[in-house]
């Protein structure tokens, strides 16, 4: 897990079905990338969807939207 992982708004949860989704840690609401739920992921699935989202989200932070 990379610091803007651990930093991130973006976390990795496991769901009732015991598979992983993404969620954002401030609205609790699960993630998505356009039409695509991050949901029903394998974990190691899961954990680079979120590497990608805090990734993404730390350099809108430091360059703006992009």
């Amino acid at each position: 897990m990379t610091k803007a992982d651990a930093d991130g708004l973006y976390r990795v949860l496991r769901d009732s079905q015991r598979t992983w989704a993404v969620y954002n840690t401030l609205t609790g609401e699960q993630a998505s990338i356009m039409d695509l739920q991050l949901i029903g992921l394998t974990r190691a699935d899961a954990e680079d969807f979120m590497s990608l989202l805090n990734w993404l989200q730390a350099r809108r932070r430091e360059c703006g939207n992009f």
